[in-house]
């Protein structure tokens, strides 16, 4: 493994450089809500970002500070009060095939197998535009080989956070969006799907946008990390990740250049949070 200097990059000027190239491309974006009390709370503000084709992006932020909302919004599953939202060239308005979604909780339906919980899309998404992978095939791909027939109950925690991985990619999306996948895991499990969804996203080249309050997390798995600040949030920094590609966990956290990364996004969301 080698590493090479990390840098930052404003990200508003970022976005607007690569928004041609961006498989991913956010400008201006701003959502607000209502309160109880008739006002409102704006969750993002002025928030900019691209991502490129097969690019792996986490951000991070404080607590409450739109990162869910974003995500939201890049799925198609909210709009915004005013910005765009471009998704290959294509402005999001709605929620799309091209897109997969993990939460944090698998949200396996019980009463299916692993195998039918996966291909479930393909039953009740409409007509399949060009080729799905196959159901086994990504069960092999995610470890999960010869667990198709088990229910969700036979699976540990991080075993059904694989089978919901697979499900988002069950219809060959382009991007696959992801909330706190691991946020649920113990610590030695969540560092296990860690090298899992490298692997997977090796294997499967897709783009991931991930959303975690894990700063080891984002500086492990992604190309960049994105800072956002807190409530209205907004991309603050968009820091590159000095780490080639296979990564292993126990290598990477002891390194000079991924201790040095990790305390520069935790400086800088301690900063925001004392503003």
């Amino acid at each position: 493994m080698t590493f090479v200097s990390a840098h930052s990059t404003p990200a508003v000027d970022t976005a607007v450089e690569h928004a041609t190239q961006a498989m991913i491309a956010v400008r201006q974006l701003r959502r607000t809500y209502p309160t109880a009390d008739g006002g409102e709370v704006t969750a993002l503000a002025d928030t900019d970002l691209h991502v490129s084709d097969g690019e792996f992006i986490a951000i991070v932020g404080p607590s409450g500070c739109g990162k869910s909302t974003l995500l939201r919004l890049l799925a198609g599953l909210d709009l915004p009060d005013s910005g765009r939202i471009e998704l290959n060239g294509h402005m999001v308005s709605a929620p799309s095939r091209d897109v997969g979604v993990v939460f944090q909780n698998a949200t396996l339906l019980p009463w299916l197998t692993i195998a039918s919980n996966v291909s479930l899309p393909l039953r009740v998404g409409g007509k399949q535009r060009g080729p799905a992978l196959g159901t086994e095939e990504l069960l092999d791909m995610a470890g999960l080989g010869g667990f198709g027939a088990k229910y969700p109950n036979e699976l540990s925690g991080g075993m059904q956070q694989r089978a919901a991985i697979c499900r988002a990619l069950i219809r060959q999306p382009k991007v696959l969006l992801m909330d706190e996948p691991f946020g649920a895991l113990d610590a030695l499990t969540r560092e296990r799907m860690n090298a899992e969804l490298q692997r997977i996203w090796l294997a499967t080249g897709k783009t991931i946008v991930l959303i975690t309050h894990s700063i080891s997390e984002a500086v492990f798995l992604a190309d960049r990390v994105l800072v956002m600040s807190p409530r209205p949030g907004r991309v603050i920094a968009d820091l590159t990740v000095p780490l080639d590609r296979p990564r292993d966990f126990a290598d990477a956290v002891g390194h000079p250049a991924f201790i040095e990364l990790s305390h520069q996004v935790r400086k800088l969301l301690n900063e925001g949070e004392g503003k």
